[in-house]
């Protein structure tokens, strides 16, 4: 199968680094394998990470860029039989083989998620790793009940969005700390619960969870915010900062600090486990906040750098 793709031949930033759009030749496909043609694909933090080569995990270059997105199943290997063609579906593995900033792609049946109709492209474009970790985040790291409160930093990122409107749903209150005041009315109408400046915020010292996708003195708030025993979770490092630990948090208090990362948890816990999250997080209303796309039948080397930004 001859197709393009956006492929990474050098490590650097988005603007320096060796991105090209090749034409490259797929591989016939194996018995589990499936021939996914993409639909759209967003810009993650971690393709940018990817593209620095400071992600956790450097694929051998060169290397078809894209951590995930959705597309139509177009050709299926002589054993699959949980797929048809004509299926959506999305990738849950840990390291997708193939990228999916490209017009084809090729996965295994075992990674696959099939999207429900009701799930529109842009949405399920990025449930794979901002849905799934803001899944992951509420029910599976500390016991939540509802009416019980969180709070979280970086409240306007992708994540952010869905841990509000999941949260929500699972009857969590959450409050948001923001670093611009004018998202505070759009995060407050998507069901957040308070939503403030994080130079407003003054931690009472009662919560349960902090999830931190920060670090640096964003992280140092959060901490003050969490009850003894609470629990800080980082998934991300925004401000490049390391996240200072004071002896009070960790003797007074007995602060537990965690790390997250998604690829990490599915290669600990499988695609199944991840799938049965996606079936769960599926049923929960969603609205994805806008981001970068790139549309792979329209894609050129410039639109793709003009497009590479952080959502």
């Amino acid at each position: 199968m001859i197709t393009q793709a956006l492929v990474l031949h050098g490590y650097g930033d988005p603007d320096s680094a060796d991105i090209r759009l090749d034409t490259i030749t797929l591989p016939e496909l194996g018995p589990h394998d499936v021939l996914i043609e993409v639909i759209t694909s967003p810009i993650n933090p971690s393709d940018i990470n990817m593209i620095q080569g400071k992600y956790a995990y450097k694929p051998p270059l060169p290397t078809v860029l894209g951590r995930e997105g959705v597309g139509r199943i177009s050709a299926i290997g002589h054993q699959v039989t949980q797929f048809a063609i004509g299926d959506r579906v999305i990738s849950l593995a840990a390291q997708p083989r193939y990228g999916f900033w490209a017009q084809h792609t090729i996965a295994t049946d075992a990674e696959l998620w099939k999207v429900p109709d009701h799930i529109s492209d842009e949405t399920a474009a990025m449930l794979s790793i901002n849905g799934l970790t803001a899944h992951i985040l509420l029910t599976q790291l500390v016991p939540l009940n509802p009416g019980d409160w969180i709070i979280q930093n970086a409240a306007n990122s992708s994540v952010g969005y869905c841990v509000i409107q999941f949260a929500k749903a699972l009857g969590i209150k959450t409050i948001n700390l923001v670093r611009r005041t004018d998202v505070i009315d759009d995060l407050r109408q998507l069901g957040g619960n308070i939503v403030m400046t994080e130079a407003d915020y003054i931690p009472d010292g009662t919560l349960s969870l902090a999830l931190n996708a920060v670090g640096g003195p964003s992280a140092t708030i959060l901490s003050k915010a969490l009850a003894p025993g609470g629990t800080m979770v980082t998934y991300g490092a925004m401000s490049k900062e390391p996240i200072p630990l004071s002896n009070a948090a960790l003797i007074y208090k007995e602060l537990t600090f965690k790390g997250f990362l998604r690829s990490r948890w599915i290669e600990k816990n499988g695609v199944t486990a991840a799938r049965s999250h996606m079936d769960m997080l599926s049923t929960l209303p969603l609205i994805p906040k806008a981001k970068s796309m790139i549309m792979p039948t329209e894609m050129t080397i410039l639109s793709v750098l003009e497009k590479i930004v952080i959502y």
